[in-house]
């Protein structure tokens, strides 16, 4: 065989690296835009009402450590909470968390306006109520997201499809490495 034949088998094979190359980039790049389909889908109606149900949740909790800490340093810390007991009006649902300015308590109140909502009192209260009646609201205002992406079977699609890009990342590296190796040969033999 000349040295032509040789060289037009290299030739051939560099072109084969290269395309099967392109292949499998073609391929990850399918296998990328498949993922970010998925990472993009609507949620399904479960999952919007169990984020929601959470919230009130974290809400509900939030109020009952802010009322804990209030009713605490009202009637607990205070030195006279015995006496605090009988002329202390306490308004659980609205109240605010830190130390109130006595200017503004006192023009607020002169105005006739109530202390703010405790934005956890409802979830509080109502947290059961509302978790129940959650699943109906998210059917009626959403009802497109009865079609939304689970979010479990997203995050199993996006493993596999993790697992599938991670593994033709590692090919196409492989790839590029002995395309290296076989240009380092052809060049280091001054070809």
């Amino acid at each position: 065989m000349s040295l032509s034949d040789h060289l037009s088998q290299l030739a051939g094979a560099l072109e084969q690296a290269r395309t099967k190359i392109g292949e499998k980039q073609a391929e990850l790049d399918k296998l990328r835009s498949q993922r970010n389909v998925i990472a993009r889908a609507k949620p399904h109606a479960d999952d919007i009402t169990n984020s929601l149900v959470r919230a009130i949740d974290a809400q509900a909790r939030s109020f009952e450590a802010d009322l804990k800490s209030k009713l605490s340093s009202i009637f607990v810390r205070a030195e006279d909470a015995a006496d605090s007991v009988i002329r202390t009006p306490v308004n659980i649902l609205a109240f605010d968390t830190a130390a109130p300015d006595p200017v503004k308590l006192a023009a607020r109140r002169a105005r006739g306006e109530f202390d703010p909502l405790h934005p956890g009192a409802l979830a509080f209260l109502l947290r059961d109520r509302l978790a129940d009646e959650i699943p109906a609201l998210v059917d009626r205002l959403c009802p497109e997201a009865s079609k939304g992406m689970r979010s479990t079977d997203r995050e199993q699609k996006l493993d596999a499809l993790d697992a599938e890009i991670s593994a033709l990342k590692a090919e196409i590296a492989a790839l590029n490495e002995e395309l290296a190796g076989a240009r380092r040969l052809t060049w280091g033999a001054g070809l």
